[in-house]
């Protein structure tokens, strides 16, 4: 992430190396509310059940007063977050990146790449508590 931050590389090829994370990122996280929804229906434990919750909300664009403060502390208004789910302001950056590069690879992720880690996905979910748990964090 320093190295990004930096631009390390250079400017356009640091650009070009996030938007290339960012467009496999994209094909990969793309089932992470469902899981954090099925497995907060398996959770006995409260205490985890209100963690998730609370990520779920921020998934969806809710924040706390002390984050929307953090927020603004590094330039970044309220306004421009709140209310405005993950998954909205993940695309609003993939495009904002490919705009200024002029150029996408959402296409060119190899379908292969793809349907291995759907496949481990899709295993993990079907072992229960700890499988969805570990199917979040692939």
């Amino acid at each position: 992430l320093t190295n990004l931050a930096c631009a390390s590389f250079g400017k356009k090829e640091t650009a070009d190396m996030l938007l290339r994370f960012l467009s496999a990122y994209s094909q990969f996280n793309s089932g992470f509310i469902a899981n954090v929804k099925s497995l907060l229906g398996l959770l006995d434990n409260h205490e985890h059940t209100a963690i998730l919750r609370e990520n779920l909300e921020e998934e969806m664009g809710e924040y706390d007063e002390e984050t929307l403060r953090a927020c603004e502390a590094v330039g970044i208004p309220r306004e421009s977050v709140n209310g405005i789910p993950h998954l909205e302001l993940f695309g609003d950056l993939v495009d904002f990146v490919e705009n200024v590069l002029r150029k996408s690879y959402s296409r060119f992720i190899p379908g292969y790449i793809c349907e291995k880690l759907d496949e481990a996905i899709d295993h993990a979910r079907s072992q229960g508590k700890l499988g969805l748990l570990a199917a979040l964090y692939f």
